[in-house]
C-alpha cells in the first residue's frame, strides 16, 4: 500500500466523520489530499467519495430538513459553481493553495466573531446570495464549502438531525451539478476517480463514529477542535 492510498484511507475516515456530524473538516480533507494529489486531480478524487457520504447522510437523516433553507441556498450556488469552474480552469496550484488558506482564515475568523459577539447570521436574502455563491466557488475549486454552508446552518437553530440532512441535500445536490463542470472542462479522469473506491471502509466507519458523536459529544467542544485542526490546515497552504 503506498502513501496515496493510506492518505485516502484517511481521508475516507474523515469525510465519514464530517458528514455525519457536525462538518467543517473539508478543508483538513484537502489539506492532506493535495499532499499526494495536484489541485485538480484532488477534486476528481474527492468527488465520488463525498457523493457516497451524502448518499448515506440522506439516508440515515431522512426527517427534519429544512426545505427553505435549500431554497434560498441552491441556485445561487449554481452560480458560484460556474464561477469557480472558470477560476479553476486559470488559476496555477501556488495561487490556489494561498488564496484557499486566506479564505479559509476569514471564514474561521467569522465564525469565532459571530459566536463571540452572540450575532446570529439572518436569513435575509443577501446572506443567502453571498454564503451559497462563495460556497459554490469554493466547492468547485476545492471541495471544501463545508464550513461555510456549517457556519450558515449553525445560526439557524436547526436540530442536530436537521442540520444534517439539511447540509447533506445542500452538498448531494452540488456535487452533481459539480460531475457536470468537472466533465465540460475535461478534467474528469475515470481511472483517478476511481482511486476513492478504496475509501469505502473507513467512510462507513468514520459514518458510524460521526454519527455517535452528534449523539454524545459536546458540540461546542467539537466545533472548537474542527477550528484548530482547520487552522493549522490554513497556516499549511499559506506557508507550505
Amino acid at each position: 500500500m503506498d502513501n496515496s492510498q493510506i492518505i485516502l484511507l484517511l481521508v475516507g475516515f474523515i469525510t465519514g466523520i464530517s458528514k455525519f456530524s457536525t462538518g467543517g473538516m473539508g478543508f483538513i480533507i484537502l489539506a492532506m489530499t493535495l499532499t499526494v494529489f495536484p489541485s485538480s486531480e484532488a477534486v476528481v478524487v474527492l468527488l465520488p467519495m463525498y457523493l457516497v457520504a451524502d448518499i448515506l447522510a440522506i439516508s440515515s437523516y431522512r426527517s427534519g430538513i429544512d426545505w427553505k433553507t435549500l431554497k434560498r441556498l441552491l441556485p445561487l450556488a449554481g452560480i458560484g459553481i460556474l464561477i469557480g469552474s472558470f477560476l479553476l480552469s486559470r488559476i496555477d496550484a501556488n495561487t490556489f493553495s494561498k488564496l484557499l488558506g486566506i479564505i479559509i482564515l476569514i471564514t474561521l475568523s467569522l465564525g469565532v466573531y459571530l459566536e463571540w459577539k452572540k450575532i446570529r447570521v439572518k436569513q435575509t436574502q443577501n446572506m443567502s446570495r453571498v454564503m451559497a455563491m462563495f460556497a459554490g466557488v469554493i466547492s468547485i475549486l476545492a471541495n471544501a464549502a463545508g464550513p461555510i454552508i456549517s457556519l450558515y446552518l449553525l445560526q439557524q437553530n436547526l436540530t442536530k438531525s436537521s442540520y444534517v440532512a439539511t447540509r447533506a441535500w445542500i452538498f448531494l445536490i452540488i456535487n452533481f451539478i459539480k460531475i457536470v463542470v468537472v466533465v465540460s472542462l475535461g478534467i474528469l479522469d475515470w481511472p483517478l476517480a476511481k482511486q476513492s473506491v478504496i475509501t469505502l471502509p473507513t467512510l462507513l466507519l468514520g459514518a458510524g463514529v460521526g454519527y455517535l458523536l452528534l449523539k454524545k459529544m459536546n458540540l461546542k467542544q467539537f466545533k472548537s477542535l474542527i477550528r484548530g485542526m482547520t487552522c493549522i490546515a490554513a497556516f499549511k497552504l499559506i506557508f507550505f
